[in-house]
């Protein structure tokens, strides 16, 4: 069987009877010793691939290397050839996925049925096996490599250096960004060539060079405002597509099924958009088909995107074009005065979510959508989730702060910040646990490093009251709306750069596994 396991403090010792053995993923050369009634049975440096040439029955392993690492091998009372493994001249089926790399990240597992791996990349990352650390097989962006690989495969790239003290204010710019009444959130190409902008009650805008801000044609058909329509947005950096939900609360004056979630998607930076699926949720839910509009949350974990408002929740497989769908009332019943907030399920097959309560403010997870435990106990009235490590929780109620945690909620500290006004005023996530936002007149990041967290702010500053919330591009330049309006209708914009070694998005990395 393939046994996973950590070399810690250079020596690893495990009670395990077998034949044979193979060094399935590790970094380096290391040391193999096997033992049988305390006697050695084998002493040799070994690296993956290697194997016994014969039987040789041992009860004890133990695994010496110059580097604590993660540590993949074969151990058993048969071979691996005789377990699934076995050489074909062409692959059987074929699975493909893709994985966004940002430092270092698992691309594909052991599988003994696998013959080969193919990998290719949008941005250069480096190749190897667990606990390789970044030195590894360079593989330049746009080339593909095949790896003749059962064991796990790891991609490293190298994460982009910030230094916030160092960063300086540009300029103002005006003319360029509509004002409140027609903006909460935006969006804005990586070319900066157009841009969105979105309340959750009405009809987002496009901007592009030849036609400034207009409503967007694919969403005429839908009603802004009040409660007849909630509109959320979801920007993927793995397959760089733009989703667009809109929720219908009301028939109101138009022909659109309402109590209705529909999702476009865009490939093309949200020049267009096309419907891809039509989900009315009390084809699964006891939810009123007229659902009270609010402010409309959107999580994506793994192939799911989430939405939550009022008293449902959501769900929406990319890939398979799957839904489920859960009501307020299949959730426990004394926290229901308030419905249902940062509802997101957690599996790719819709069977396990996490939820936040708006009435005790507790988030609870569960495995079979049944059963709800507890996943931690501070209480925030919102919360933000990058991944089940990285979060950033908040408190509307008494003094507005916020706190962040990359430990999944066991331990969260407090950015000693007051917030502003709402969700247009929180820090974003940069990469790595950074949060950023403006605070007063200054740029400031927050994460967590040993334990303990770490603030730090421009040395440069920028006086004027705006938003908190920064709209950050790859190349570390930076727009903050602030409250001036020198072109009647549109938001004067203070103009920041960053500085930053690298960029701010993760490679892509296309995998193809061969199995046999």
């Amino acid at each position: 069987m393939i046994v996973n396991s950590s070399i810690k403090n250079g020596f690893l010792s495990m009670k395990k009877e077998g034949m044979f053995f193979g060094i399935v993923s590790c970094s380096g050369i290391i040391k193999v010793t096997l033992l049988l009634n305390g006697g050695h049975v084998l002493e040799s440096k070994m690296w993956v691939g290697m194997s016994l040439p014969q039987a040789m029955p041992y009860d004890t392993i133990r695994i010496e290397s110059e580097l604590d690492q993660p540590v993949e091998f074969w151990a058993g009372k048969m071979p691996m050839t005789q377990s699934g493994s076995m050489i074909v001249r062409g692959a059987n089926a074929i699975r493909c996925s893709k994985i966004a790399v940002m430092g270092e990240a698992l691309i594909t597992g052991t599988d003994l049925t696998r013959s080969a791996v193919r990998v290719r990349t949008d941005k250069e990352v480096m190749l190897g096996g667990a606990g390789f650390g970044g030195v590894g097989w360079r593989l330049p962006a746009g080339n593909y490599e095949e790896i003749p690989l059962a064991g796990s495969l790891y991609a490293y790239r190298l994460m982009p250096v910030l230094k916030v003290t160092e960063s300086v204010y540009i300029e103002s710019i005006t003319g360029k960004f509509p004002d409140s009444t027609d903006v909460e959130f935006m969006n804005i190409s990586d070319d900066e060539t157009v841009m969105l902008t979105w309340k959750f009650n009405a009809t987002p805008k496009i901007w592009t060079a030849g036609t400034g801000w207009i409503p967007h044609a694919n969403f005429a058909s839908h009603v802004g405002g009040g409660l007849t329509d909630s509109f959320g947005f979801y920007k993927d950096i793995v397959t760089k597509k733009l989703y667009a939900i809109v929720f219908n609360g009301s028939n109101g004056a138009h022909s659109l099924q309402y109590g209705s979630f529909y999702i476009y998607e865009s490939a093309d930076n949200g020049l267009n958009f096309d419907l891809i699926k039509l989900i009315n949720f009390t084809d699964k839910t006891s939810a009123p088909a007229n659902n009270s509009s609010t402010k409309m949350h959107v999580i994506k974990s793994g192939n799911v995107l989430s939405m939550s408002l009022g008293g449902v929740g959501v769900g929406f497989n990319v890939e398979t074009r799957e839904w489920n769908a859960v009501a307020a009332g299949q959730l426990p019943v004394n926290h229901l005065n308030s419905g249902i907030s940062r509802f997101w399920f957690t599996s790719n097959d819709m069977t396990q979510a996490s939820w936040l309560s708006n009435q005790d403010y507790i988030l609870r997870h569960s495995l079979d959508l049944v059963n709800w435990d507890k996943t931690f106990t501070k209480e925030f009235t919102d919360l933000y989730v990058i991944s089940n490590q990285v979060m950033l929780g908040w408190n509307n109620y008494g003094v507005r702060r916020h706190y962040i945690t990359n430990d999944g909620g066991v331990t969260w500290h407090d950015t000693g910040a007051n917030l502003g006004n709402g969700e247009e005023d929180m820090p974003v996530h940069m990469f790595d646990g950074i949060w950023c936002h403006f605070y007063g007149d200054v740029i400031r990041t927050y994460q967590i490093a040993d334990g303990a967290l770490v603030v730090s702010q421009s040395l440069d500053v920028k006086s004027g009251s705006g938003q908190s919330y920064p709209y950050i591009l790859p190349n570390g330049k930076v727009y903050r709306l602030n409250d001036t309006k020198t072109v009647a209708g549109f938001y004067d914009a203070d103009v920041w750069q960053l500085n930053l070694v690298g960029d701010l998005t993760p490679a892509l990395v296309e995998v193809m596994e061969l199995l046999s």
